[in-house]
């Protein structure tokens, strides 16, 4: 099952929407505020009857524990669904922040709110720069 969500992230890292193309080459390679952003990450949950079952994250960031959502027209008719998964994922401590895909287009107040979610929790007020970076903040959770 894991293998073949991972291969699932895979494949959509591979085929990005335009809007996760926009947003990547924001927040890629440390660019906002020093964090590490992973794209399409798997994050999993134990659902009530005990099984674990996942989530592909479109952005996460591990040290803040913060997912960035970007939600194009098939959202319109998810909220309930989308709802529960941000519902499931704060009962793990990690909050959602959700942009719909046409608030890409004034990105100055995006990067703000990322900023603002991910530095408001346990994040260093300084992080270091990638080539000063803890190693075990480099690893992939999950």
């Amino acid at each position: 099952m894991a293998s073949r969500i991972r291969e699932f992230a895979r494949d959509n890292r591979k085929h990005p929407t335009d809007a996760e193309m926009l947003l990547w080459e924001v927040v890629r390679n440390r660019r906002l505020g020093g964090l590490k952003f992973l794209r399409q990450h798997p994050l999993a949950h134990t659902a009530v009857d005990r099984r674990k079952m996942f989530y592909i994250a479109d952005f996460y960031c591990a040290i803040a524990r913060v997912v960035i959502e970007l939600d194009g027209d098939y959202h319109i008719m998810r909220v309930e669904e989308d709802s529960a998964r941000d519902q499931l994922l704060a009962e793990q401590d990690i909050i959602t922040i959700r942009f719909r895909n046409e608030e890409l287009e004034d990105m100055p107040p995006v990067k703000d709110a990322i900023l603002a979610a991910c530095l408001g929790r346990s994040v260093p007020s300084h992080p270091r720069p990638p080539s000063a970076a803890d190693p075990s903040l480099l690893r992939k959770e999950g």
